[in-house]
């Protein structure tokens, strides 16, 4: 009988003394109890910063400069093309400080702007200075993007500084490659000094054998680049940049210059400043004179100006924005020689409103 009362009688005690701790306890009335929230419940939606936007202006050191081309691929559309090009990019050792890509087909070039925004990022690092420029058509059929990259390295690899070309322009790449290669001459430099040659072309049709025609630019990356869908403007231009093999008489020498252009400038200063793209929008000289305004300013944050160009680049989309640029370049410019310069039509600018771009490489004061 033991057995069968003891454990009743346990309950009983166990259950009293539970009882009476709680009586102990102030119990707090529903509406003063914590809320717990369901995991289902939607949380307010964090707001993160903006990707970062291309800088402007970069300074970087002259002789750990590297120029260099992506792969074309044809895996995929812009955006899938622009990912897998940048992927290495901002993972590498090496700081990028310019990017120039050209767009073919129908993808939005503004994606690449948003997609380097997005990237370098994610990954802490500065977005370098870009310019985006629609083009015709690239040589491999379903590539949709060429990126051009410029990064500095930790070593030195250009001691004795580099010299900057302007496109040579000829009835076919062989004949602009003819005098590309003259004008290397003229600097005391070798077709196989070249670091990277881009050749723009009406059509690559037309451009037969063209990687025989660079043939002598044996070291450099080599880009080719339709710059229209329909055949217009020269039948073939190319620009180059190469490393010197001794060091130029001055800091910074200008080859063949005119009023317009020089036909190459050879440069050894401590660094050199690379510009992002600036649009014109509009087609009256005081649309292109805000332009040139802008990029002066940026390069006033650096200790440059645009009278410290030795490079530039003009991306037309309208003929009649060629001639008031010539003048409110020469006028901005302020002195004797003019910097190594490429003046050609495209099909676009990452804004369906332009009608001309600019960017360029400075010197500082």
């Amino acid at each position: 009988m033991f057995n069968r009362i003891f454990p009743s009688l346990l309950i009983c005690l166990l259950a009293s003394g539970i009882l009476a701790n709680a009586q102990k306890k102030k119990v707090k009335p529903y509406s003063e109890l914590p809320v717990i929230q369901s995991k289902d419940t939607e949380l307010d939606t964090q707001v993160l910063p903006p990707p970062k936007e291309p800088r402007a202006v970069v300074a970087a050191e002259t002789g750990k400069l590297t120029f260099s081309l992506v792969p074309l691929s044809r895996k995929g559309l812009l955006s899938q093309q622009t990912r897998e090009a940048l992927h290495d990019l901002v993972r590498g050792r090496d700081t990028v400080v310019k990017l120039r890509a050209f767009v073919a087909g129908s993808g939005d070039a503004r994606r690449v702007l948003e997609i380097a925004g997005e990237m370098f990022a994610e990954k802490h690092r500065d977005v370098p200075a870009l310019s985006v420029v629609q083009a015709g058509a690239l040589p491999l059929e379903g590539a949709q993007i060429a990126l051009e990259v410029t990064t500095v390295g930790k070593k030195v690899v250009n001691p004795n500084g580099l010299g900057f070309f302007s496109a040579q322009v000829g009835p076919s790449i062989a004949g602009a490659a003819s005098k590309l290669s003259a004008e290397f001459a003229k600097a005391g430099l070798q077709p196989a000094d070249a670091l990277r040659v881009t050749c723009f072309v009406n059509s690559l049709d037309a451009a037969g054998d063209w990687r025989g025609a660079l043939n002598g630019f044996s070291a450099a990356a080599v880009n080719v680049v339709q710059m229209m869908r329909e055949a217009v403007g020269p039948a073939a231009a190319c620009e180059a940049v190469a490393r010197l093999t001794s060091a130029p008489s001055a800091p910074v020498s200008f080859l063949d210059s005119s009023p317009d252009a020089s036909a190459a400038v050879l440069v050894n200063t401590p660094q050199l400043i690379f510009t992002g793209i600036q649009m014109v929008f509009g087609q009256k000289p005081g649309d292109v004179r805000q332009a040139y305004q802008r990029l002066n300013s940026a390069l006033n944050g650096v200790n440059s100006s645009f009278g410290q160009m030795i490079v530039t680049g003009t991306y037309l989309l309208f003929t009649s924005v060629k001639e008031p640029a010539r003048e409110i370049r020469a006028e901005m410019s302020g002195k004797q020689s003019s910097p190594a310069e490429t003046v050609l039509p495209f099909e676009g600018l990452a804004s369906s409103d332009a009608t001309m771009g600019i960017d360029g490489i400075a010197a500082p004061r």
